[in-house]
């Protein structure tokens, strides 16, 4: 009897698979596993931007005849020579798919932002797979061939799935009073479509920005990859917690 009463007024810490979460400014209780703070999936989803853009980066110095000021990323992967980048999309890729796979079971950000992570991963997948026909330097071929067309087709889930992702993450944080991550998380789905948007007119009806297309692009993919890398670094300090 006593034990009953004691333990009505001090109960037993929840186990693990049901630990408790602020949602929407109300405590609930969710049922899902326990995972340790350090993952090797989160810490490969923060360092895969960072080794993107610095495989990229350092290709491009070493390509004769690019300029990364005015050639897109995926140039780097045609041949000859574009090897590495090929390895650089699908690694990348492989790291951004398990990360949103760990997002998702973390109830880290959204599920449907997890989802869309994931399939930017895949997207990088494809964009390593099938390789564009524009060449560094050189005018796009007039009639795209089916690997290129598969190639700008990957890249949709990239370039319109991150941004989404932030913009679902940026609600569901402000709904939670998490104004910070909020502030990022909409800023990042606002400035990777706006850069990407300008890459695009750089190669078309606007004069003011030829040749700057590879620097828009760039800063479209910073921004991006940026929020991927600084989700999976807040999912484990928030573990740690």
């Amino acid at each position: 009897m006593l034990y009953s009463i004691g333990a009505i007024v001090n109960p037993p810490p929840l186990p693990s698979s049901r630990r408790p979460i602020w949602r929407y400014g109300r405590r609930v209780i969710k049922s899902y596993p326990s995972r340790p703070s350090f993952n090797w999936r989160l810490l490969g989803g923060a360092v895969a931007p960072i080794l993107f853009v610095a495989t990229f980066t350092a290709l491009g110095r070493h390509r004769p005849g690019y300029d990364w000021r005015r050639d897109a990323v995926s140039s780097l992967a045609v041949p000859p020579g574009g090897t590495p980048q090929r390895f650089n999309f699908i690694v990348t890729g492989l790291l951004l798919t398990a990360a949103g796979d760990e997002l998702r079971h973390r109830r880290a950000i959204p599920r449907g932002a997890a989802w869309l992570t994931q399939g930017a991963g895949v997207g990088l997948l494809g964009s390593g797979v099938w390789v564009t026909d524009a060449i560094a330097g050189e005018p796009a071929h007039p009639a795209f061939t089916r690997a290129s067309h598969l190639h700008n087709i990957s890249a949709l889930p990239i370039f319109l799935g991150i941004p989404v992702a932030a913009l679902i993450s940026s609600v569901s944080a402000a709904r939670e009073r998490a104004w910070l991550w909020s502030a990022i998380s909409g800023a990042a789905g606002i400035l990777m479509p706006g850069f990407f948007i300008c890459f695009g007119l750089s190669t078309g009806p606007a004069p003011a920005l030829a040749g700057k297309g590879g620097i828009f692009q760039r800063l479209s993919i910073g921004a991006g990859f940026g929020w991927v890398g600084g989700a999976c670094i807040r999912a484990v300090q928030a573990s740690r917690r």
